[in-house]
């Protein structure tokens, strides 16, 4: 088997159709076999059943679909890593049910993986459905930053302080600290290296503790804007600060915080 994608999906039949519809024709295209490993996290709409009745009768032999069905919804970590302890394939797709293919390609970031391997990940340019570039890699987070940031969630006044880079989207290939993990392309042996999610964190910042944990290995996250894709995301703990989703996301940046040691400066990457 040539790449498994790891899919986390909830109540989204009409995301997860075009999710893997998209998926497994940038594989027709590049002559590639993947599995999918559907991760259904507690979904109240039947998906599971659809995957199943509507879309794995329809697919090329060559590929496979397997789900994970859970009973309820266990967070970001638990659920990806029920699946990434089963993969077969020789490289891994990490992504979300809400985002589909737009343009761009693979075998290009597989390349880069075996010839460069320091690499770690790659993570492509992800895009709003209005085609406008969303800001999904960002430098490590500060206490400050995020403080700001919940300051200027609540009053509207934009910071001068930020964890955004300058000049994103940038139009070369390039370095960064952390990456959204809506979608991330990395070899098997990564997972020997790094390691699988913290199972500690429910919803996030899984991906950034990921992120500093792969560039604590000697390995580096890299952005490739020549592979973009679509990400149709919901930004729960954003709009909502207080929700259940906005409080977790809070608890869980303190305990990322203490579990790396450090409030304004991870170091060096």
């Amino acid at each position: 088997m040539d790449i498994s994608f790891v899919i986390l999906t909830w109540n989204s039949k009409e995301y997860i159709r075009r999710c893997l519809s998209s998926y497994i024709d940038l594989l027709e295209s590049a002559k590639l076999c993947g599995e999918f490993w559907v991760v259904d996290n507690g979904s109240s709409d039947g998906t599971s059943k659809y995957i199943r009745k509507d879309i794995i009768p329809t697919i090329p032999q060559r590929h496979r679909i397997n789900i994970i069905q859970l009973e309820k919804n266990m967070g970001t970590t638990i659920s990806r890593n029920m699946a990434l302890r089963q993969v077969n394939g020789r490289y891994i797709v990490v992504c979300d049910s809400d985002t589909e293919y737009f343009e761009g390609s693979i075998t290009d970031a597989l390349y880069l993986l075996e010839s460069q391997k320091e690499i770690g990940m790659i993570a492509p340019l992800l895009i709003w459905p209005d085609g406008e570039p969303q800001p999904s890699v960002r430098k490590f987070p500060t206490i400050l930053s995020k403080g700001l940031k919940l300051i200027e969630i609540m009053t509207k006044i934009k910071p001068g302080i930020t964890d955004m880079y300058d000049g994103f989207p940038w139009k070369d290939i390039r370095p960064v600290q952390t990456a959204a993990s809506a979608f991330w392309v990395f070899r098997k042996e990564v997972l020997s290296t790094v390691g699988f999610f913290d199972e500690n964190i429910f919803y996030s910042p899984e991906d950034v503790d990921y992120c500093l944990r792969t560039w604590k290995q000697g390995l580096k996250v890299i952005f490739s804007p020549s592979l973009k894709i679509y990400h149709h995301a919901q930004r729960i703990g954003r709009k909502k600060p207080f929700s259940r989703h906005g409080l977790s996301h809070m608890v869980s940046y303190v305990y990322f915080f203490v579990k790396h040691r450090y409030l304004l400066n991870p170091g060096e990457f």
